[in-house]
């Protein structure tokens, strides 16, 4: 057992994830190559149970940690024609945001497999905005309740990695009606690694993506939180990356 202001890991590819739920980010001052060093970290209660080949982890956290965004400036992802006046947050550090987790892992030919469930929040805010005039509005955070149900794999075959990850992020908001709060949203990457072992040269190709359910309901209102994040006005976000 292990207690303590912890940062973990979750998924089978390297460095990029789209199922590595147990600690929020800090964004406030943009982005790094070291995206661990971008974690924040959070008090948690874990233990591994093994039998075998395979493993259960638990995790149990009972406060919350949300992820840090820049407000103004440079980094800012907020209309900078617009002057926010943000309430105060909800109060996080508090049992009614505890949130629990859990992950299993085997070995099956070969194939290390991952199974991986979260309940909690979602660590970037969402938010009730009231105009309070041409270019100034009153600001509330809101917190999406949500679950995870995720999967990852991980095979080698010779100097190649071959990795995979998918989830379904449940959201307490499932018909997607609420402006407020994120739709629930399939999440999917998959990716191949290769290692020279002479020169230790390494190469990465990672592909990774997302889809918003309902994203019908979310384009006709501006002020809804799944279009602040759209990339392009759409229920869909795919990249490419190679390292």
């Amino acid at each position: 057992i292990e207690a303590g202001l912890l940062k973990e890991e979750w998924g089978s590819a390297d460095g990029l994830h789209v199922v590595d739920v147990l600690n929020a980010f800090d964004y406030s001052k943009g982005l790094s190559d070291d995206l661990a060093s971008m974690k924040r970290s959070e008090f948690m209660v874990g233990t591994t149970l093994y039998k075998g080949s395979s493993s259960l982890q638990l995790y149990f956290k009972p406060t919350f940690t949300p992820g840090l965004s820049a407000m103004e400036g440079r980094w800012s992802l907020l209309p900078q024609t617009l002057t926010l006046s943000i309430k105060e947050p909800p109060k996080t550090a508090s049992w009614e945001y505890a949130q629990f987790a859990l992950r299993g892992r085997t070995s099956i030919g070969g194939v290390d497999l991952g199974l991986l469930y979260y309940r909690g929040h979602m660590a970037q805010p969402g938010a009730v905005l009231t105009m309070t005039g041409m270019t100034t509005a009153d600001m509330d955070i809101v917190y999406t309740p949500y679950q995870l149900f995720g999967t990852e794999a991980t095979y080698l075959l010779g100097q190649f990695t071959f990795m995979a990850e998918g989830g379904y992020l449940l959201s307490k908001d499932r018909p997607g009606s609420d402006p407020t709060l994120y739709n629930s949203k399939w999440v999917y990457l998959g990716g191949v690694s290769y290692l020279e072992p002479t020169s230790n040269l390494y190469l990465a190709l990672m592909y990774n993506g997302h889809f918003v359910e309902h994203y019908d309901k979310v384009e006709p209102n501006a002020l809804d939180v799944d279009q602040a994040q759209a990339f392009d006005n759409k229920a869909y976000g795919n990249t490419l990356t190679l390292a």
